[in-house]
């Protein structure tokens, strides 16, 4: 099917292509992709396929009118975001790019999306973003007595609406000399301790931005996450009670560097002090080998780890700056310890009482091994057997991870949303355990 040499049936000489194949072939056969009887006939082999690429585009498609609906309502109240406004309070201006994806999809086809203004720059987020702000509320208490308001943690502005938020968008800049350097390492230690106290355990590198010298969290759905324990790991006592320390520790945060144990991460350092340009295992990713040609198939290979905008300098050495992560973060236990004292603590964590927060009951990874398998052609061409094995694995995972479910109907609802291309999401709100909780981690550290 494929020439090889000389001129193809394109018309042209492919002799001097990557492949020497010829390009027409793969010209036809996307020619014929645009007709839905191509799609139908697929559905001999492959039953559920055009079901299930048909929701996944609905979904799509659903999500991005949703989003222009809501940027529609907002228009002018947008222009509250700092960076997203003309500065005249008639709003962001023209709306000139729409790029969806930056995370994973939930919730029917929903994913984060960067929205480009002739004014600037915003953030879309399809989840309560009440978070966000009582987060923001906790910080300005925290915070109060800090003089320099240009270098104090913090998280971006949102404006909160039923059900969806937008968010300042936060653009990355490395720390222009040394004094920026120090005072961002300090931030990390203050950080860690408000982190600590409120139960976040999500700080990897794509959640938080270097601004200069500020550390800015742009994604804090997870917090007052409860302090599970381990399974036995048969290793003994005394490994699986330093594991549980470590677990209960400030290392919990993800902010620090650790290396990955989880499936298809293993050895990776996706912390956001760490992640080192460099000192990265490459990883297995899914990628299209042989594109452009008529032997292109899904394939694997190894892949760096991509780059994020977490580190303050371009070759950060955070050995160097430790001394300021303990000072930030014995100095801001210091100041929680008083403002606990004083009852100063009790009503900014009462506010997040009933806020929408994620439970990680499996790891990303997890789903998207799953979602690999449950997409592969063998599967497509029979589903319920590829459902059948999904969900032993699932229930043979919740046996060995303490938060998972192992409820059959929980089950099928999750592997439901892997089927249309999403990762499953469980949310619950804090209430009343929020303050005890975030109280008793305050109280251990003294």
């Amino acid at each position: 099917m494929s020439s090889r040499i000389g001129t193809g049936r394109c018309g042209t000489d492919c002799s001097g292509s990557a492949t020497g194949q010829c390009c027409w072939p793969l010209a036809e056969w996307i020619s014929g992709t645009a007709e839905i009887s191509f799609w139908e006939s697929l559905t001999v082999h492959y039953p559920s396929l055009l079901r299930r690429i048909g929701a996944v585009i609905d979904n799509r498609c659903a999500a991005a009118l949703a989003l222009a609906s809501r940027f529609a309502a907002d228009r002018v109240a947008l222009a509250r975001l700092p960076g997203a406004g003309q500065g005249d309070g008639s709003g962001p201006g023209q709306l000139t790019e729409v790029v969806f994806g930056a995370g994973d999809s939930h919730r029917g086809g929903q994913t984060v999306a960067i929205v480009t203004t002739t004014a600037g720059h915003l953030v879309h987020k399809p989840r309560p973003a009440a978070v966000d702000a009582r987060l923001a509320g906790l910080l300005d208490v925290v915070l109060a007595a800090d003089p320099d308001l240009d270098r104090r943690i913090r998280v971006p502005a949102v404006l909160v609406r039923s059900g969806y938020g937008w968010a300042e968008h936060v653009e990355h800049r490395h720390c222009a000399n040394d004094d920026e350097l120090r005072s961002f390492y300090l931030a990390i230690g203050h950080w860690l301790a408000v982190m600590r106290l409120i139960g976040g355990n999500d700080l990897h590198a794509e959640n938080v931005i270097a601004a200069g010298p500020v550390p800015v969290v742009v994604d804090c759905e997870k917090l007052f996450m409860p302090h599970n324990p381990m399974p036995p790991s048969g290793y003994g006592a005394a490994h699986d009670n330093a594991t549980q320390l470590i677990n209960d520790s400030a290392l919990r945060t993800g902010l620090l560097p650790g290396r990955g144990q989880a499936l298809g991460w293993r050895g990776v350092d996706s912390s956001a002090v760490g992640a080192l340009p460099g000192q990265q295992p490459f990883v297995t990713m899914p990628v299209i080998v042989g594109a452009g040609t008529d032997e292109a198939r899904l394939g694997y290979e190894l892949q760096p780890a991509v780059a994020s905008g977490n580190h303050p300098s371009p070759a950060p050495v955070l050995s160097k700056y430790w001394d300021r992560v303990v000072a930030g973060f014995t100095e801001m236990t210091s100041r929680l310890h008083e403002l606990d004292d004083a009852g100063q603590l009790d009503q900014p964590l009462s506010a997040f009482a009933d806020c929408g927060v994620r439970v990680v009951v499996r790891p990303t990874e997890t789903y998207m091994e799953l979602t690999r398998m449950l997409w592969h052609p063998a599967s497509l061409h029979d589903e319920p057997a590829a459902v059948e094995q999904a969900a032993g694995l699932l229930a043979a995972h919740a046996a060995n991870a303490s938060v998972a479910s192992g409820d059959a109907e929980v089950i099928l609802a999750e592997i439901a949303e892997l089927l249309d291309g999403d990762v499953p999401v469980f949310t619950t709100t804090p209430r009343r355990p929020a303050s005890r909780a975030a109280r008793h981690r305050l109280r251990a550290s003294r």
